[in-house]
């Protein structure tokens, strides 16, 4: 472990640190529970309200046009981009988000591990 206060590693038991003196906290009854925490995956999300093509390129209704991925040529139908759009986003890592079932037209919530994330 590490002084909180001057950075000085220290051994696993020490309640003082050697360096500058201070007082050490004492590992709490709940550390295989911090653990655990802190092995468990992080992920990031992606929303998604509405899609539509306009002009090439995807929008989020709610969030005006903001740009979020560039529509294929010949999507005549909102579903067809949609259901395209979700394709390149599961390409990229991501998953529908099981904790999240309430998902209705073309919402979806999507996670992927903030470890997946790739550069653009």
């Amino acid at each position: 472990m590490r002084c909180a206060q001057c950075g000085t590693v220290l051994p696993d038991e020490a309640n003082y640190c050697f360096h500058c003196g201070a007082r050490q906290p004492q590992a709490s009854a709940n550390a295989p529970d911090a653990e655990a925490a802190a092995s468990a995956p992080e992920y990031e999300y992606c929303d998604l309200h509405f899609v539509n093509r306009l002009y090439g390129v995807y929008y989020e209704a709610r969030q005006g046009r903001a740009v979020i991925a560039r529509s294929a040529d010949g999507l005549p139908t909102r579903r067809e981009a949609h259901e395209n759009l979700l394709a390149r986003l599961s390409a990229q890592g991501w998953e529908a988000d099981p904790d999240r079932s309430d998902d209705v037209g073309y919402a979806a919530r999507l996670r992927r591990a903030a470890s997946a994330r790739s550069a653009p």
